[in-house]
């Protein structure tokens, strides 16, 4: 299903493998990758509908990366995953399209609640 494959980007590889094991838990299908230039190689609009995504990252950054899939799928939906302390970034993301936002470090309560809210489609 669609909606239900989930493409994980952070440069941080024990970011993307703890959210991967956390979606495995609810039976989410998803692909991680730990730079912009993977997530613009892998990302495929007709199997993946969602998207968390890093916006500091080496390389390619977050930004670049959301406007890149959004000019190839207006419909994308994607979480921003941001620093703590970063309300500028989190409100350009925000005026991009971005759905919501997590910080870092991730509160797992959090990423629970955007999981049942954007991908299960299931309301508080």
């Amino acid at each position: 299903m669609k909606d239900k494959h989930v493409l994980l980007v952070d440069d941080e590889e024990e970011i993307v493998v703890f959210m991967r094991n956390f979606l495995k838990r609810f039976k989410i299908a998803s692909t991680s990758v730990t730079s912009g230039e993977e997530a613009l190689k892998v990302y495929d609009p007709e199997t993946m509908g969602f998207i968390f995504l890093d916006l500091h990252m080496d390389g390619i950054d977050g930004f670049t990366v959301f406007q890149t899939l959004k000019a190839r799928n207006p419909e994308i939906k994607v979480i921003i995953i941001a620093g703590s302390n970063d309300k500028e970034s989190m409100e350009k993301a925000k005026e991009m399209g971005a759905l919501d936002y997590i910080t870092k470090p991730i509160d797992l309560s959090d990423f629970k609640k955007k999981i049942d809210k954007y991908i299960l489609g299931k309301n508080e």
